[in-house]
């Protein structure tokens, strides 16, 4: 499966995209939590709400292009996207 990343996201993995192999019947919280373990408290701290295995509202992480809840089910050749928030005027 691909991990696509982009901000603070992209500078703390070292890559805008990488490789995972996840084993079967894992879910979008194996995933993450995955990543977590690879890229340290940082990372997790920006990505998860403080004491909680929460997405932060404002983060969006997308399967296949859409939003997914952390239960979601992964297959192989699935595309994770990890933004952080995007500001502009």
């Amino acid at each position: 499966m691909k991990v696509r990343s982009w901000g603070v996201f992209q500078e703390l993995m070292g890559e805008r995209e990488l490789e995972v192999n996840i084993p079967g019947r894992a879910k979008l919280g194996d995933l993450l939590e995955e990543l977590t373990k690879r890229y340290g408290p940082k990372f997790k701290g920006e990505l998860f709400q403080p004491g909680k295995w929460e997405v932060k509202p404002y983060i969006k992480v997308l399967l296949n292009g859409h939003g997914a809840e952390l239960k979601a089910r992964l297959s192989e050749g699935d595309v994770v996207a990890i933004f952080p928030p995007v500001g502009g005027g």
